[in-house]
């Protein structure tokens, strides 16, 4: 189960044993004030997911090859007009801000107001140890929010996942491929070349 540094935080209920009370659910604006008056600090690891403060775990070594390989690779080929956002939020809905291992963007225009993104072309998950809960927990928020793509690089299951075809209304991804070491990833929406599989696994 995910720890909490941070004595607001909390993790995502699974499997209770018991049905709990309502809770008091936090919105995104409120979390952004929290962080803002300095309740919680920027560098935190939390995230917000349905409106719970959610404590994401350390960062391994595998988990951090994947990723700087993935950065390297989509830095280099996307086109201008184009951002890769490696562990910054996302902004999805009223209640949550996850911060996804990357996430590829449309650029802001600069004339306007600073803000997080509200959608994403591709959204990218390094699971080692946060396998079941990128796909039970992240999946349907993403699903749910209309990400078109959703890729989960499973470390230690030497495959990656691709969700594509969100169907917002039962937060799910209609279209579940599961790509092992010989197969190659195609980004169904963000303009990238192919990717190997192997190429973004330790």
């Amino acid at each position: 189960m995910l720890q909490s540094p941070h004595p607001m935080s909390a993790s995502v209920p699974m499997d209770l044993p018991i049905e709990l009370p309502e809770q008091r659910r936090i919105t995104v604006a409120e979390f952004q004030r929290m962080v803002d008056t300095g309740v919680i600090d920027e560098d935190e690891p939390v995230e917000l997911i349905e409106g719970v403060l959610v404590a994401m775990p350390p960062i391994g070594v595998d988990h951090s090859w994947s990723v700087e390989e993935l950065i390297h690779f989509i830095s280099r080929a996307l086109p201008d007009g184009y951002r890769v956002r490696p562990s910054l939020p996302v902004v999805l809905g009223k209640y949550s801000q996850p911060e996804p291992d990357l996430a590829v963007v449309r650029a802001q225009d600069r004339s306007q107001p600073k803000r997080h993104p509200e959608t994403a072309l591709l959204l990218i998950e390094v699971s080692a140890s946060s396998l079941r809960y990128d796909r039970n927990v992240k999946g349907p928020v993403y699903a749910r929010a209309g990400i078109p793509e959703y890729w989960i690089i499973d470390v230690d299951g030497r495959a990656v996942e691709v969700r594509k075809d969100p169907d917002p209304v039962s937060a799910t991804y209609r279209s579940v491929e599961r790509l092992i070491e010989t197969e190659v990833l195609r980004a169904a929406f963000a303009p990238l070349p192919p990717i190997a599989v192997k190429d973004v696994l330790p």
